[in-house]
């Protein structure tokens, strides 16, 4: 359950997942990657994310995400 979205993943997903730039999914999974990561967060960000599986949620997010952006594709190649 650990695989990752690859840059390649995240192309398709930055051209085809709706609202993008202001998802709060995006943002979610910006702040769970960076902890997941050990990069620094917010300490609200924390508080928030505060007895999750963060590997987990990472991954259940990304393949939501992933399944939007395939299926927008799928719908609107062209775009």
């Amino acid at each position: 359950m650990t695989t990752r979205l690859s840059a390649a993943h995240w192309d398709i997903v930055e051209k085809y997942y709706p609202h993008y730039y202001s998802s709060s999914t995006i943002t979610l999974i910006d702040i769970l990657t960076r902890a997941l990561d050990g990069e620094a967060i917010s300490p609200n960000d924390e508080e928030f994310i505060q007895g999750w599986d963060v590997a987990k949620e990472l991954y259940l997010l990304e393949r939501e995400v992933w399944r939007v952006a395939v299926k927008n594709y799928l719908l609107n190649p062209l775009s």
